[in-house]
């Protein structure tokens, strides 16, 4: 569970990321944050383990407040997965994988990259989970993007976490790929219970995939509905415009306030 109370960033600069920002994300759901470029979505995500720190306000996971003498803890049991994969191309994949456990092995054995044959073990099944374990003792570099976000997500969950944050995943990817990543995200979460937030431009992917979605414009929440919910006066709020360039998702059609866009499942 996260908890956001009354968040607010401003940067040194004068910018105000976040203005107020009051939600709850409970455990097990899959929330996306949807708004433009600068509206706050990042600054949001990385309020939750601690890459930034609140001007006031604070943030929650699991009850237990964000701040320096918590980081350690919390990191334990949040993941990232970063829009530019953060992966060293020239390690193997199963070396990548193996990095999310650094926060709970022993750290002088992790820079050495050795690892237990128990946590190999466990690597090589969440490699399989994310459907490459046949990938595993491959340079990471070698690797497609859609492959090398997989292994982000892989070694996510190596930290067995209850909080997925993810950051414009499928930022770089083309829409089939980023289709395939969310559907794995959405059954990691509907399987294991992993709260999942996720930052996304592309209305239309928000849609089919979140469970509820909050808009955010400059800094503030404009929405904080069910994803059933999402109409054109909601889309007007969080981008101050219109439909032009919003929808990359398959079959997208401009919208109504009935129905936004319709869907056909990939074979």
């Amino acid at each position: 569970m996260i908890k956001f109370n009354q968040l607010r960033k401003v940067f040194d600069d004068g910018t105000v990321a976040l203005d107020g920002v009051t939600i709850k994300v409970e455990q097990g759901e899959f929330v996306v944050v949807l708004g433009p470029s600068g509206s706050g979505k990042t600054t949001l995500l990385r309020s939750v383990n601690g890459l930034v720190s609140p001007t006031s306000g604070n943030v929650r996971v699991n009850d237990v407040e964000v701040c320096e003498q918590s980081l350690r803890m919390v990191r334990r049991k949040v993941g990232m997965i970063f829009q530019q994969f953060n992966l060293v191309g020239n390690l193997s994949v199963i070396n990548n994988v193996l990095t999310g456990s650094f926060s709970t092995y022993n750290k002088w054995y992790s820079n050495l990259y050795i690892f237990s044959k128990e946590l190999r073990i466990r690597a090589l099944a969440v490699l399989d989970r994310v459907g490459l374990l046949d990938k595993a003792y491959q340079r990471t570099d070698e690797l497609s993007g859609g492959q090398q976000q997989r292994v982000g997500i892989a070694r996510a969950l190596m930290q067995q976490p209850d909080v997925l944050l993810a950051d414009e995943p499928i930022a770089s990817l083309d829409p089939m790929i980023a289709y395939n990543i969310l559907s794995l995200l959405r059954e990691i979460s509907a399987e294991d219970k992993i709260t999942v937030l996720c930052s996304l431009h592309q209305v239309d992917f928000a849609m089919h995939f979140a469970q509820r979605i909050v808009g955010l414009s400059e800094g503030k929440v404009v929405m904080d509905e069910p994803q059933k919910d999402l109409t054109a006066e909601y889309i007007r709020k969080i981008y101050k415009t219109h439909d032009k360039g919003l929808f990359f998702g398959p079959e997208s059609k401009p919208y109504s306030d009935d129905q936004l866009v319709t869907w056909s499942e990939y074979k």
